[in-house]
Parts: C-alpha cells; sequence; structure tokens
C-alpha cells in the first residue's frame, strides 16, 4: 500500500479504471479489490505506518477525521444505514496502516456486542474469491461492480461531505 499506483488503480489489466474515491494530503479512500458488501471501502494513511500498534497520536488524529467525514457520507447515502463498522485489519506482516468501514443496514440481524461474527458472515457469505484468483471474466464483473460502488460513493460524498 506504499504504491500509489497499487492503490489508486485495481489492477494493471484494468489501469484505467480507478478506486479512489478521496485522495487527501494524508490519506487514500477507496474501493478495496474485494468489497463484502456495497459501500465497503477502506481509508488508508499515506505515510508509512506498518500497523496500529505503531501508530502516533497524529496518524491517528488524521484518520479519526477521515473516519467521521465517511462514516457520515455512509450513513446519510443508505436510506436503510443503522450504524456504520469501523475495522483496522493490518493482519500481515508489511501492511499499511488502514481501516475498513462498512454500512450496517436495518435488516441487519446482528447481536450486540458480534459485530465480528457479522464481518465473518459476511466473508463467508460473499463468495467472493480474491481478485488476483478471478478468471478475466470474472475480473470484469468485479471492477464493473467497484466502478458502481466509486460512482455512487464519489457523487454522495459531493453531497454529504462537510
Amino acid at each position: 500500500m506504499c504504491d500509489e499506483e497499487q492503490v489508486r488503480f485495481i489492477n494493471k489489466e484494468f489501469s484505467s479504471d480507478e478506486r479512489m474515491i478521496d485522495d487527501s494530503q494524508d490519506y487514500y479512500v477507496i474501493v478495496p479489490k474485494d468489497p463484502l458488501l456495497f459501500g465497503h471501502i477502506m481509508i488508508i494513511f499515506k505515510h508509512h505506518c506498518e500497523n496500529l500498534m505503531h501508530a502516533k497520536e497524529e496518524h491517528l488524529q488524521v484518520l479519526n477525521k477521515a473516519v467521521i467525514k465517511w462514516t457520515n457520507v455512509l450513513s446519510k447515502s443508505f436510506e436503510d444505514c443503522r450504524n456504520v463498522f469501523l475495522t483496522c485489519l493490518c493482519d500481515s506482516e508489511k501492511v499499511h496502516l488502514h481501516y475498513h468501514l462498512f454500512p450496517v443496514s436495518n435488516k441487519d440481524k446482528i447481536i450486540r456486542g458480534h459485530g465480528h461474527q457479522w464481518l465473518g458472515a459476511h466473508e463467508t457469505i460473499s463468495d467472493m474469491k480474491r481478485f488476483d484468483e478471478c478468471s478475466l471474466e470474472e475480473k470484469k464483473s468485479r471492477v464493473k461492480y467497484i466502478m458502481e460502488i466509486v460512482e455512487f460513493l464519489k457523487e454522495k460524498a459531493k453531497i454529504y461531505s462537510t
């Protein structure tokens, strides 16, 4: 995630397709290559910081502002949004500090205190292969889906970003 091209574009085969929604001085907001649901976004800290344990207070202040901004956009973009889940999944070595945001709809049944189970269930039922493991046709379909999310959220951000 230190490589802007890797972050900005979906894949070399689809280099004209940007998954970037927001590009500030300190962070990117993108749709992941493997979105678990419509509206799933990532906020990626631009400056090298391996994970949450290595973050300084000023890093977290910048990211918290981005989380507040994008939680507002997501919550207002979906009529049935009742919550936005935040995760920090720097779960492998040499990964850049980043957060995932997920809009949660009113129809989602979540037992209080078990949001991680809801997320795990979405991973299980999404039947989503990793982008790099998809056939060319599957990649084309995924790119179309990602671009729908990008365009939708860019439009909503114009309305709800303050």
